[in-house]
């Protein structure tokens, strides 16, 4: 276990620019008094399967500089064999364990297991110490644990600068626009629909137009008219208050317990003010009194829990057909939301690379090869068409790399809509894509059973640009009139197609099978691929 924690360090360290590190917990380690720092004598850092730090040996002489105590107190005097790895990875990783060193525990050092052993430790980068303003061994509360008293850790605010240090040395650092751009959140409201119509700006809607009849066709002009329709929607969401900007947050947020009720959280009070009492009287009554109270409070808990629950599954029961958007509503704030733990960025790279890998050989056409004269597929876009696929677009979906959500579309003005059907045609006339359009921005869906920190057990989303989909729809909206008005596509293709199911094929097999069944006639089975 130590020498996993020390190779962690050491790789935290290297690609975070070394960073300050903190470890609380649970080490099974019992340390007695033993020193952690190196006095001027010790050369030596054995111990580890791992190479140290370079020059990183911490002494007394920094101790006494950072005015941290150099003595360290602790009740519990034994001293086993993870008491001693603990101690060789605090030398070699300049590390010191804050237990009777700090705060209310100062001088103390007080048993954190049982009443009977020190093995729960915080344990701190030297030049973090200061930052930490106390250290707490709480009163045992069988509430919480079985063995374990609680330890408490409070840390100071640390300066910015210190912050921007933790940055990664290989991540291209973001410009402040681009940092700024990123915190933006759409936070669209019904209720300011026209206030947005009114706020996009009539000149920005000129110029995107001047833009789209340029002569210029290369392929810069077509990624920056996007921007343009981007910044457009942008600015009059700004404008009317509908966009939110992301607090930087360096600490997880709590997750709020929607069966968490009002009488749940007056026990909580009275069992905190209990705990507290305890810990400042300590006698046999404030402990039965405390007792009392933690099983009130689990009581109160499971019962409000129990009826949050029963309440869910009703609701669910009576809104799953009459309104489907509420139903999941319902189902997803009833879910406990799973965190992504212990997969990496790479290896979700990597396996939806492999996933969308495709091992056919790409065919080039002839130079010869006389594009398809069809007058229905490829006349130009007309603006009936891009309105009417823009009344089809559903509210509240996410956006792709443009940031642009359906909303802003749903209620544009004519003229936007007279401007990207232009664009459209350009994109057409041109063969050349913008390039947001190419970009998928994809996000992991746990699927729900499985392991989740097994990449498998886990679905991917594709984000794509707003306006692209826009496009594509009138393109698939074309192929699939042409296909039925020509009868290309069969009574039988069922897959994909508005007014089909392929449950009317299952049916139709169905019902052959059993007659044939009844008449004795013999039945062969196909295997589809």
């Amino acid at each position: 276990m130590f020498d996993d924690i020390a190779n962690d360090c050491v790789s935290h360290k290297s690609l975070y620019n070394d960073a300050l590190i903190c470890l609380v917990g649970d080490f099974n380690a019992r340390t007695g008094t033993i020193c952690d720092f190196l006095d001027s004598e010790e050369t030596s850092l054995d111990g580890f399967d791992f190479v140290p730090l370079c020059n990183e040996v911490n002494s007394r002489d920094e101790l006494d500089l950072l005015d941290i105590c150099t003595l360290r107190y602790n009740q519990d005097e034994c001293i086993n064999n993870n008491g001693r790895k603990l101690i060789e990875l605090c030398k070699n990783l300049d590390l010191h364990i804050v237990n009777g060193r700090i705060g209310e525990n100062k001088g103390i050092g007080a048993r954190t297991c049982d009443a009977k052993s020190a093995i729960d430790y915080a344990v701190a980068s030297a030049e973090l110490l200061p930052y930490l303003t106390n250290f707490i061994v709480d009163p045992f509360d069988r509430f919480l644990s079985d063995k374990h008293a609680p330890i408490i850790l409070e840390i100071q605010g640390i300066e910015r600068s210190k912050v921007d240090n933790l940055t990664s040395k290989g991540d291209t650092m973001a410009t402040a626009d681009s940092e700024e751009e990123g915190n933006k959140v759409i936070n669209w409201n019904d209720t300011k629909k026209n206030d947005f119509l009114a706020a996009l700006n009539v000149n920005d809607m000129e110029r995107i137009s001047l833009a789209i009849d340029s002569n210029d066709s290369s392929q810069r002009r077509i990624d920056g008219i996007p921007d343009m329709f981007h910044n457009l929607f942008f600015d009059a969401a700004e404008k009317t208050e509908m966009i939110k900007r992301r607090k930087p947050c360096y600490f997880a947020n709590r997750t709020n317990k929607p069966w968490f009720t009002v009488k749940c959280k007056e026990m909580k009070s009275r069992y905190v003010k209990a705990k507290n009492l305890h810990k400042s009287i300590n006698n046999a009554l404030s402990e039965e009194n405390l007792k009392k109270l933690s099983r009130d409070y689990k009581k109160v808990m499971k019962i409000a829990k129990r009826d949050y629950f029963n309440k869910v599954h009703k609701e669910i029961r009576s809104i799953k057909i009459s309104d489907p958007k509420q139903y999941w509503k319902v189902i997803n704030g009833a879910s406990p939301k799973t965190i992504v733990q212990g997969i990496s960025m790479e290896d979700f790279k990597l396996f939806f690379e492999d996933l969308c890998r495709c091992d056919r050989i790409a065919q080039t056409l002839p130079d010869n090869y006389l594009l398809s004269s069809n007058d229905f597929l490829n006349k130009d876009i007309c603006i009936e068409e891009v309105t009417e696929q823009v009344r089809k677009l559903r509210n509240s979906k996410a956006p792709g790399i443009d940031g642009l959500i359906n909303e802003f579309l749903k209620y544009s003005p004519t003229l936007v809509l007279e401007n990207l059907t232009k664009f459209f045609n350009l994109v057409l006339s041109t063969s050349k894509v913008p390039t947001d359009w190419t970009i998928g921005l994809i996000q992991p869906i746990y699927k729900g059973k499985g392991s989740p920190k097994d990449v498998d057990n886990y679905r991917g989303i594709t984000l794509l640009s707003s306006i692209g989909k826009l496009f594509t729809s009138i393109l698939n909206d074309r192929i699939m009139n042409y296909m039925q008005v020509t009868g290309f596509l069969g009574d039988e293709q069922a897959g994909f197609r508005k007014g089909h199911s392929t449950l009317d094929h299952i049916f139709v097999l169905h019902t052959v099978i059993d007659l044939y069944l009844r008449e004795k006639k013999r039945i062969f089975f196909l295997r589809f691929h």
